[in-house]
């Protein structure tokens, strides 16, 4: 696959990626919309923060953030994701549909929030949202340990009222400034047992933090 400049064929070569079997809600493996995919790496690019960096993706699940920076010019890729049955499932898809970026992609099997990495320029990722009980604060979990070693950051969040004031003050204890922040409606189709809709639609925040 040739490199992409265009935000479009970035959203359809995502799309393409095969959803993987036996999705675990309580690790709120939900897949991110392919459109949501593109939206975020595509300002991450534009803002000179993919194209030759180092980004990782925190919770990466099927690897379609990481694997939309490569279509954009990312020089390396971190995938870090607690489920080794979802980094299989990653692992495929890279193989199968993104082959040429192999040699720039490292898997690690890890709980991302408890994780330090070195000389990772960006951050892209859509952590778990903390709607089941146990994974309550997660996310902001996820972005605190992102601040620590980011140059920039760009995140989704389940939208409440109150969370940005949360990821405000935590940006400011990081030496960090909101670039910009944008509600985008997030749409999750019927995968687990406890759905009782086709398609599930709420509110996300988008947050991009920059030094």
């Amino acid at each position: 696959m040739v490199r992409i400049l265009d935000k479009k064929m970035v959203e359809l070569a995502i799309s393409k990626i095969p959803r993987p079997q036996g999705l675990k809600r309580r690790l709120e493996q939900y897949p991110t919309p392919s459109w949501i995919v593109a939206h975020v790496v595509w300002k991450a690019f534009m803002n000179g923060d993919v194209e030759a960096k180092a980004v990782a993706d925190l919770g990466c699940g099927d690897g379609r953030l990481l694997y939309a920076s490569f279509l954009l010019g990312a020089r390396l890729g971190l995938c870090v994701e607690v489920d080794e049955e979802a980094v299989k499932h990653a692992v495929s898809v890279l193989n199968s549909h993104f082959s040429e970026y192999v040699p720039r992609a490292v898997f690690i099997v890890a709980d991302a929030s408890q994780l330090s990495l070195f000389n990772v320029d960006t951050v892209i990722m859509n952590p778990p949202f903390g709607v089941v009980k146990e994974n309550r604060g997660l996310d902001v979990a996820f972005l605190r340990r992102a601040s620590q070693y980011a140059r920039s950051v760009y995140s989704i969040h389940k939208y409440s009222p109150g969370l940005l004031k949360i990821l405000e003050d935590l940006a400011r204890s990081y030496n960090f400034v909101i670039g910009s922040t944008e509600i985008l409606g997030f749409d999750i189709p019927m995968v687990f047992e406890t759905h009782r809709s086709r398609i599930y639609r709420f509110k996300s925040l988008f947050i991009v933090l920059r030094r």
